[in-house]
């Protein structure tokens, strides 16, 4: 029996919560057994089918199931070549979808049109509270989608958004977004060399404002200054201070609250 064939002998007998599946070069004919055994199926919490090549045909067949199943929260398909069309099923699937909090999509080839779609999804989706779309060459007009829907998303909380080919117009697009949302609270940009000191400007800008943002990756930036360095990293100081002060705060009130 494969590996495959055990995992859907056990999710059947609903006796599965955790499903590693990395590495086992699924096709998309052998994934089409796992979504139909995941449609019925109410005890899986989380999913690993990266480094599968599943296409996307594969992501079809798993959006499908995802807008039946309710018990799935983790998913990810990282390195599966699903590119746009796929991103597309899984965006279709996140509309109506209200478990998956977590969903880790780096590596796929989604390019700007794939981000277009998961990012129409993230102005509905209201469980989703995590996003990987690293390395997915979404460029300028990926990040200005995946910006209108941060402007609405009140759920989204880590978004990681690494080696996109993300440049000035981008950055400044999401920084727009962060004067706005409160819900974010970790962003990775690093390996987007192309952003620039224009970029990183923008984004300090942003953080004057936005008092949620902890963690915000800047690394491999070309050309930024050493001013908007200092900026980000102080604003960002800034806001572990406060999130901590609220930290204490809530365990203060937790303490004197009657029982």
């Amino acid at each position: 029996m494969t590996k495959l064939e055990e995992a859907v002998k056990d999710i059947k007998a609903g006796t599965a919560k955790l499903i590693d599946l990395s590495q086992n070069y699924i096709s998309a004919e052998g994934l089409k057994s796992l979504a139909d055994a995941l449609k019925i199926n109410k005890s899986v919490t989380a999913i690993d089918l990266s480094w599968n090549g599943i296409g996307a045909a594969g992501a079809k067949s798993l959006a499908d199931s995802l807008k039946i199943n309710k018990s799935i929260t983790l998913i990810n398909l990282s390195v599966n070549g699903i590119g746009e069309h796929g991103a597309k099923s899984l965006a279709d699937a996140l509309k109506t979808n209200t478990s998956i909090t977590e969903m880790y999509l780096s590596l796929n080839r989604i390019g700007a049109a794939g981000a277009k779609s998961l990012a129409d999804a993230l102005q509905i989706n209201t469980s989703i509270t995590q996003m990987d779309l690293s390395g997915n060459n979404i460029r300028d007009a990926g990040a200005k989608s995946l910006a209108d829907a941060i402007k609405e998303s009140k759920s989204i909380a880590h978004i990681d958004l690494a080696e996109n080919r993300i440049g000035t117009n981008g950055a400044q697009s999401l920084a727009d977004s962060l004067k706005i949302n409160k819900s974010i609270t970790e962003m990775n940009l690093s390996l987007n060399s192309e952003i620039g000191d224009a970029g990183a400007k923008s984004l300090a800008d942003a953080l004057k404002i936005n008092t949620s943002i902890t963690e915000m990756n800047l690394s491999s930036f070309r050309m930024i200054g050493p001013s908007a360095r200092e900026l980000i990293a102080s604003f960002l100081e800034r806001n572990r201070a406060i999130r901590e002060k609220r930290r204490v705060m809530a365990a203060l009130l937790s303490c004197l609250s009657p029982v």
